[in-house]
């Protein structure tokens, strides 16, 4: 049987007491009495674009069981959090059997949901695609689970559960992960500039991926392309500032690596790289760098990965303390400050010192804090109280004879970059 609403059934009786004709109450769903149903054989949604505030193409695709008489309605749910606003009438493009058929929609943002009706009758067992367009989210996201109804057909309602393809609807590009992080704080050393970054789909085809942010003072020594899906890596020339024969290492999943620019003005590199990211492995890429031999504060990076899909600047979350990149140690000069209590000979003087530090100290290093120069005290050498510094105890080690009277720190607790002691 062909689907139809289900019926209105009424109750009465006759004789003496009768009762009159009324109308029992349905709200059985799919069990009222003498509702036909139909079954979607196919039903499937795809997009053309997982980036971010594009627009894109959502293409439904079914096949009914049964004949949809002209009138019957389908509501597709959960196409959330787009830009596209609420519209009657949805630019629709629908074919049935690759012949153009008569269909409406209508698009309502806050739940994600389109409702299409038939404007003729459709046979069963065609296989229909509509299109339409919406503008994606801003921000990345899974693609939602959506539902199937209808009306008038009286369609047997269905999830849609997407995979984690770029061609899941509404299945947006973003990096899940976005990190870096440095080998070293400490004056003109060697320091590698790690990136870490896991993509929320899969990346093929030829891409570049852009870090931005560094001065032009950070000129890189090498560069390598690495991933945590092989540790068999290979090695490829590149050019760097115009020097050629810059060795990039690159594992197997980055095939023809090269570092294409290296802008000195706009502190940018761009990689060019072919082939496949995985969704939600982990990647990086790292630079040498030589640190300067003055104190420097960490940079703001960000990463950008344009291609057929391309994922929008994202920050980069520094790694702490003295893995933030392009930090680079030594005393903040101009927070320096020592001072005492009294000028009064003989009198007991409480000497005051104020400093902060670019890079952290690490209670695990076991690293110590001299003050020297403090000459000319009648304090005798041993241990003297400490007050105000917890990172540093409560004593410090005073001798008064060497280096004109030093005072020497023990690093006890983690310091802070930046923070006064």
């Amino acid at each position: 049987a062909a689907p139809k609403s289900p019926s209105s059934v009424y109750i009465q009786s006759d004789g003496p007491t009768a009762v009159s004709r009324t109308l029992l109450l349905n709200d059985a769903g799919l069990l009222a009495p003498l509702l036909v149903a139909t079954e979607l054989l196919e039903f499937s949604v795809g997009q053309t674009t997982a980036s971010a505030g594009a627009q894109n193409t959502i293409k439904v695709t079914l096949i009914a069981a049964s004949t949809l008489y002209s009138g019957s309605h389908l509501t597709v749910s959960g196409l959330v959090n787009t830009s596209s606003p609420d519209a009657t009438f949805v630019n629709l493009t629908s074919y049935c059997n690759s012949t153009r058929s008569k269909w409406s929609a209508s698009w309502f943002q806050l739940n994600g949901s389109i409702t299409f009706a038939t404007e003729e009758n459709i046979t069963n067992g065609s296989r229909c695609i509509l299109s339409f367009d919406l503008i994606n989210p801003s921000a990345g996201q899974d693609a939602p689970i959506l539902t199937v109804s209808g009306s008038g057909a009286w369609i047997i309602p269905r999830l849609f559960v997407p995979d984690d393809s770029k061609s899941a609807p509404l299945q947006i590009a973003d990096l899940i992960i976005a990190r870096v992080e440095q080998s070293s704080p400490f004056f003109s050393q060697t320091n590698l500039l790690s990136v870490h970054f896991s993509p929320r789909i899969p990346l093929q085809d030829s891409y570049s991926i852009t870090l931005s942010g560094m001065s032009s003072s950070h000129q890189p020594l090498a560069a390598k392309l690495c991933t945590n899906q092989s540790r068999h890596c290979k090695s490829c020339n590149g050019t760097i500032l115009g020097f050629n024969n810059v060795q990039i290492d690159s594992e197997d999943n980055f095939p023809n690596c090269e570092i294409t620019r290296w802008e000195v003005m706009g502190g940018i590199s761009v990689f060019k790289v072919t082939g496949i990211i995985a969704a939600r492995a982990v990647y990086n890429f790292a630079l040498s760098f030589k640190n300067p031999d003055a104190e420097r504060n960490a940079s703001q990076l960000f990463i950008e990965i344009q291609g057929e899909v391309s994922i929008a600047k994202t920050f980069l979350s520094p790694g702490k303390c003295n893995t933030a990149p392009f930090l680079v140690g030594g005393w903040i000069q101009e927070r320096l400050s020592i001072r005492q209590s009294t000028t009064a000979a003989s009198a007991i003087n409480t000497i005051r010192i104020v400093f902060a530090l670019h890079v952290c100290l690490l209670a695990r290093d076991s690293v110590n804090i001299s003050i020297t120069g403090l000459s000319g005290s009648q304090t005798p050498s041993g241990i003297l109280p400490i007050f105000g510094g917890l990172n540093f105890g409560h004593s410090a080690l005073w001798m008064r004879d060497i280096s004109d009277g030093t005072l020497v720190l023990s690093v006890l607790g983690d310091t802070v970059s930046g923070l006064n002691y």
